[in-house]
């Protein structure tokens, strides 16, 4: 065996390395050894430091979502919260009564609780955060997510019994709201159809331009008034409210018909009076103008003859019949009106009938319409 086998033998196998070749290699061993283990102790502390810093920012981030799930569980509270007026900061309308039903102070009971469970849990989450816990867990963030969980889950369970009890509130608001619209309307419905019906029966307060007018205006919203839609749905809340503000306008409709009516009404009431003073005028001109008249007339064994001037005096003539001041006009006049007035007229039972609105008295009876 050569000389360089022979050292290579005596590499290889440390039962021939003398005493200090053995040192040199503890020593290197021990070296290799203690760098190897540092960089395990390095590379796994750095690993260890990503994980703290990634659920660092998870957790952040979940105290900032319950944060939020915490603001939006207060923002459903105070959208029934009858200490302000509805429509008035978060306060929705058709919520009037729901905090001391049943249903509502179950919800608002479990939503409040849930509320403090959250800013409870939240204080000691954030402690966690601080320095008493170098790094955290995910045990912790698995907590976090559970908390704002529950909160959400309460806030959406309140939302709904909330949008239930409001869906119910609108849906009787819109339709007794209709029924007074509609019970108004075909009131004022049926009298405009009188007051109509009044003016077609009279060919001649017809031709009159103001009660013409008012007549025509009338008949125009109240035939409007009958193709006006009095349908309620409710399936939705929005639908709802719909209907509410369709109801509005129905009453509208019967407010601008019973306007209409009560113009129309007015204006036949004027003419009436201008008809009635018209006879009084020329009942007072007929009187003041009346013509004179002469009467002749005989009987046996002699003659007699009348005379008189407004029926007042008379005096004996032959047996001749004359007649002077049939002409005047003021009389043929009077004569028109007499005949209207008196084919007008009502006995005074007739009058407290009820069935008119307005009535005078003259000398032939009363006047109504």
């Amino acid at each position: 065996m050569s000389a360089p086998q022979l050292n290579n033998i005596h590499f290889t196998n440390p039962k021939l390395w003398s005493k200090r070749n053995k040192i040199i290699a503890a020593v290197i061993a021990a070296v290799l050894a203690l760098t190897g283990i540092t960089a395990f102790v390095v590379t796994s502390h750095i690993q260890h430091q990503k994980e703290c810093q990634s659920r660092q920012m998870t957790f952040t981030d979940k105290l900032s979502q319950l944060d939020q799930a915490i603001s939006k569980a207060h923002d459903a509270l105070a959208s029934t919260d009858e200490s302000v007026k509805e429509g008035e900061g978060s306060r929705l309308a058709h919520t009037d009564g729901f905090t001391v039903t049943t249903e509502g102070q179950s919800a608002t009971t479990a939503l409040t609780d849930a509320i403090h469970k959250a800013e409870d849990a939240k204080k000691a989450e954030a402690d966690k955060d601080g320095e008493q816990v170098k790094c955290l867990s995910q045990q912790d963030i698995t907590d976090a997510e559970a908390v704002i969980k529950a909160v959400d889950d309460q806030t959406q369970s309140f939302i709904t019994t909330r949008d239930a009890y409001r869906l119910t509130k609108a849906a009787g608001e819109a339709n007794s709201t209709m029924d007074a619209a509609k019970s108004k309307l075909a009131q004022v419905q049926q009298a405009a159809d009188e007051q109509i019906k009044i003016v077609d029966e009279d060919s001649q307060m017809a031709s009159d331009g103001n009660v013409k007018a008012a007549y025509d205006a009338l008949k125009n919203v109240n035939n409007e008034s009958h193709s006006i839609s009095t349908t309620v749905t409710a399936d939705s809340y929005d639908e709802a409210v719909a209907s509410i503000e369709k109801a509005k306008t129905v009453d509208q409709k019967a407010n601008d018909v019973k306007n209409a009516q009560e113009s129309l009404k007015n204006a036949i009431n004027a003419y009436h009076e201008a008809q009635a003073a018209q006879a009084a005028a020329a009942s007072r001109a007929a009187s003041s103008n009346s013509g004179s008249r002469s009467y002749n007339s005989g009987s046996t064994g002699g003659s007699q003859s009348r005379s008189y001037s407004g029926g007042g005096s008379g005096s004996t003539g032959g047996s001749s019949h004359t007649e002077s001041g049939t002409g005047n006009p003021y009389e043929a006049e009077h004569a028109r009106i007499d005949a209207e007035l008196r084919k007008r007229a009502l006995t005074k039972e007739q009058a407290d009938s009820g069935h008119y609105t307005y009535c005078f008295i003259t000398d032939y009876g009363y006047i109504c319409s």
